[in-house]
This record gives C-alpha cells, structure tokens and sequence, in this order.
C-alpha cells in the first residue's frame, strides 16, 4: 500500500516532528509505503486554504497513494461536518483515512 502522511500545527512555535513520527512508526509497522508528506504549519484547524491539504487533495484525485495517515482527526479539521465532507471526496477517490495509534514512549 502506497500512503502518504499529513502533520498540521496551529501556530508556528510548534513542529510536525512528533506527528509525522507517528505516521511514519505506523506506517512501517504495517509494511506501507510512504510516498508522500503533506505538512500545514502554523494554520488553524479551522482554516481551508491550505497549501498541504490543497495538494494532498489533488495527488489523492490523481492516485498517488492509497491511504492518507494522520495522528489525530483534529489535524483535518475542529468540524466534525467539514471531517465528513473531506473523507466523503477521498473515497470518491479510493482513498482512505487512518490514525496513527499514539506512541508510547
């Protein structure tokens, strides 16, 4: 399985590192591929414009990746109908949404 990883922070002061780690353990763990990372710093949940998510969105229409990582919904979006409305356009493309387990350190 093809997947790519996507990290957002609200504010700039803090890093993807952690999410993206996440991702990436979850991935390995599960013997996918990560092909792609889509990274939003410093934009607020409730924001739409996002230059990340904007290009997932494309890559995921044109079937670069199978599934889309994430370490908590709430990296999408705070709304739970916008939640809805982006994972009802990924299946339309065959993708689908997982969150990463949290690491236990």
């Amino acid at each position: 399985m093809k997947a790519a990883l996507y990290a957002r922070t609200g504010s700039l002061e803090h890093e993807t590192q952690n999410q993206l780690q996440q991702c990436r353990e979850y991935a390995h763990s599960k013997g996918w591929q990560v092909v792609n990372i889509y990274e939003d710093k410093g934009i607020s949940a409730h924001e739409l414009d996002r230059i990340g998510m904007k290009q997932m969105l494309v890559d995921a229409e044109s079937h670069k990746f199978d599934l889309i990582i994430i370490s908590s919904y709430d990296r999408l979006f705070r709304s739970q109908s916008f939640i809805e409305e982006l994972l009802n356009k990924l299946y339309s493309y065959d993708v689908v949404v997982v969150v990463a387990p949290s690491i236990v350190t």
